[in-house]
């Protein structure tokens, strides 16, 4: 809920309503101040139908109710509020309620429950009730409740008492059962007497026809059950329905009362008219039912839920077009009757006046969802599609929700119901992004599709078997080993990524997990995009990156067969070094531990070739004591060394450059500019070196703890790369030095100080 001074978020607690950013509170009105139960249920299913569910908590409700427990279950006490008004009417009920009920049909919706409500349990009793699940099926966070099985016999009774109890209202329950008992043996009693008298005056024989008087019901009822029996065998089930009814508490009448309306529940499909029946009736007197028609590939649906009255099912609708009308479902014994008359139409579509049959014969258990076919999925990718036409297109999407941190409000996915497959859409035009001006991007009028996620045997089932690299045909980019992530950068750029994840430090579970994902099954999810729908930075980016990423893989999977015994405190790192049309160079870094001081080298780099071509990964050379660093707080390396390496070059095809000692004075090679000048910190980010110029002359600022100099004359010596410098404060102190690179550092070294915060011989590091 938002404040609406301020726009903050509002929070319920203890009882009351507060801003989280301004602190003005909510006043209730104190309406549910006397609730003492409070239901927690599901009212409809990812695609907006009732689910029994709210059938059960509504039967629930009038039960509690008659037995004069206030009771609060949201379809029933609150009205047609909604939105903010509905919230907090919500809170001011279950913070008022003793006890709250759970009820669910499935694991996953009391997982919903849990999550939503779990945070009102303190102080209360909580009862969840199973319908359709036992009770050990609960989640784990439930298992500490008492929980009851709803399909179990008396389990209403049971809940009452139990109900009852909870708000220490135990006397009602014994006041009830010795009512019960009483009035039991008060009709014994007068039964004994009336045998008496009329045994008295009519002797034995009118004995004999007044016990056969009071036995008629028995045989009565016995008759109509095995009428009603014979019925269901002669495929008369509405009339057996009728005589089951009236004897509901006689054998098993009322299983077999429901039995004979759950044969109607299912999905039903009428080809010759392109239309569509779901219906699910519930204990034989309401009905969740949706009906859909297709006009010019498009859906016009209705779903809604109704009371059943003699076999029929009548009332008003409003399709997803919001098209009006009346609707008017009739049962038979084999089939169903839907009669539609549309009063109101909005739009250049409708359902219009239909009448159609579908046969119970022909029910499915199943919905029938469209295919989503290769073909299908190539059109969304070459043809600009929105979400809506996808549902117009009779596909039920389900929204998910992440929860990730990566998530923005541009970023939607949507799963199409009974599929693998996972739509991802935004609101933003993003083949106008170019990296920088995300922020700018046309706003659509609806979310439009920019990438989808299949399994591999749907997208291209050519490529099962193969390996999995990132690849392109007809500007559509595949991304094998896809994932669902869909976010902004910090940068304000905009990325649509399926990364294949690499690895963890110090976890080799998941290195063996990414192993497995280097070769494409038919399982395997891909995620799919196009230059057309995300322009062209965005597609080469994802090109770009996720090509990195999978070679990445492939490079670490063979270093861990190359070294299978790795120290497990090691930290692996790795690198694309360098990128040729036909070959690529990686660097594996390993080191031991993450506390390693700055610039020692205890670690090692491990050099492979990657043959872009096979996709064959040999080794190369090992090169051991590689230095590293720290950069923004997490460890990476930074080393040039493998150009002075001959086995490196000569792979490659390129001159192999000197080292440092091997570089005479006369033929120094470096660019000053780009090899010293900069400012550089040490590992802690507290001490720095900062060197400016150019050409033969330097300036240099030294601040070291309490010691902070600023130009500093700086130039080249005699020693090759090497700057010396000098310098006279005003009090009359001086040092000296040299400046040099070392590695991924620059090593700072006093040869000359009369201070003594700078001794002589001593020596400092700087990152790069």
């Amino acid at each position: 809920m938002i404040c609406k001074n301020c726009g903050g978020e509002v929070v319920f607690q203890n009882g009351v309503g507060m801003c989280s950013s301004c602190g003005a509170q909510i006043k209730f009105d104190g309406a549910f101040e006397n609730t003492e139960v409070y239901i927690c249920y599901t009212e409809n299913d990812s695609a907006g139908r009732r689910v029994k569910d709210s059938m059960i908590a509504n039967e629930i409700y009038n039960k509690l109710e008659n037995a004069k427990i206030e009771t609060f279950y949201e379809r029933a006490s609150s009205g047609n509020l909604a939105g903010d008004a509905l919230e907090i009417t919500r809170y001011q009920a279950i913070y008022n309620a003793k006890v709250i009920i759970m009820l669910g049909t499935t694991p996953d919706y009391f997982n919903q429950l849990f999550e939503k409500n779990s945070k009102y349990f303190e102080g209360k009793a909580v009862l969840p009730v199973c319908v359709d699940m036992s009770p050990a099926q609960l989640p784990q966070q439930l298992a500490k409740y008492q929980a009851a099985n709803y399909n179990s016999v008396g389990a209403d009774a049971d809940l009452i008492k139990t109900v009852l109890k909870a708000l220490g209202r135990e006397e009602e329950i014994t006041l009830g059962e010795v009512m019960t008992k009483a009035q039991r043996q008060k009709k014994r009693l007068i039964t004994a007497v009336i045998i008496a008298v009329v045994v008295l005056i009519l002797g034995v024989g009118a004995f004999f026809a007044v016990n056969h008087y009071l036995n008629s019901d028995d045989r009565s009822l016995e008759k109509n059950y095995n009428s009603a029996i014979t019925l269901v065998e002669q495929e008369k089930y509405l009339e057996a329905a009728k005589k089951f009814s009236s004897i509901l508490d006689y054998k098993d009448s009322e299983k077999q009362f429901k039995k004979i309306y759950d044969r109607y529940d299912g999905y039903y499909l009428n080809d010759g008219q392109a239309c569509a029946l779901y219906l699910n009736i519930i204990d034989g007197k309401t009905a969740e039912f949706s009906f859909e028609k297709t006009i010019d590939n498009k859906i016009v649906k209705i779903t809604d839920s109704m009371v059943l009255e003699n076999n029929e099912f009548s009332g008003t609708y409003v399709d997803n077009l919001s098209n009006e009308g009346n609707i008017i479902i009739v049962l038979s014994d084999n089939k169903i009757k839907v009669d539609i008359d549309t009063t109101v139409i909005v739009g250049e579509i409708s359902i219009g006046d239909i009448n159609v049959e579908f046969q119970v014969e022909n029910k499915t258990d199943r919905p029938t969802t469209k295919t989503v076919t290769r073909e299908i999925l190539l059109d969304w990718m070459t043809n600009p599609t929105y979400v809506d036409d996808i549902k117009a297109a009779g596909y039920e999407l389900e929204y998910i929700d992440y929860s990730s941190p990566y998530d923005t409000p541009y970023g939607k996915n949507y799963k199409i119901t009974n599929t693998d497959i996972t739509i991802i859409a935004t609101n933003q035009d993003l083949t106008k992004n170019n990296g920088e001006n995300f922020y700018d991007l046309l706003t659509l009028d609806g979310d439009i599709v920019v990438a989808v996620v299949a399994p591999m045997s749907v997208a291209y089932p050519e490529k099962v078997g193969q390996s999995a690299c990132v690849f392109a045909e007809n500007e559509i980019v595949y991304v094998p080993n896809g994932s669902y992530l869909f976010y902004s950068g910090s940068d304000g750029q905009l990325y649509l990524n399926f990364p294949v994840p690499v690895f963890s430090p110090n976890n080799n579970s998941t290195v063996s997990a990414t192993m497995n994902e280097l070769v494409v099954s038919a399982d395997s999810m891909v995620g799919i995009t196009s230059k057309k729908l995300v322009g062209e930075y965005n597609y080469n980016s994802i090109v770009d990156e996720n090509n990195e990423i999978y070679y990445r893989t492939l490079v670490l999977e063979q270093y861990y067969k190359d070294n299978p015994n790795i120290n497990e405190k090691s930290y692996i790192f790795i690198e694309i070094l360098l990128d040729q049309d036909d070959a690529l160079l990686v660097c594996v870094h390993e080191v031991t531990s993450a506390n390693n001081i700055i610039g020692e080298t205890n670690g090692s780099y491990n050099y492979y070739k990657v043959d872009l071509t096979t996709q064959k990964v040999s080794f190369i050379i090992k090169q051991d004591d590689a230095p590293y660093y720290n950069s923004y707080g997490s460890l990476q390396y930074s080393y040039d060394g493998w150009k002075t390496i001959p086995e490196i070059t000569e792979k490659f095809g390129i001159e192999t450059e000197k080292t440092d000692k091997e570089t005479s004075s006369t033929e120094i090679a470096i660019d000053p500019e780009t090899y010293f000048v900069g400012c550089h910190y040490d590992v802690d980010g507290v001490n720095y070196l900062d060197i400016t110029g150019s050409g033969e002359e330097y300036s240099v600022t030294i601040s070291i703890g309490n010691i902070y100099c600023s130009d500093i004359y700086a130039a080249y010596g005699e020693e090759v790369a090497v700057l010396e410098f000098e310098h006279i404060s005003d009090n009359g102190s001086a040092f000296s030095g040299t400046i040099r690179r070392k590695g991924a550092n620059i090593i700072l070294k006093i040869t000359e100080s009369d201070i003594n915060d700078l001794p002589i011989d001593s020596e400092y590091k700087f990152l790069l």
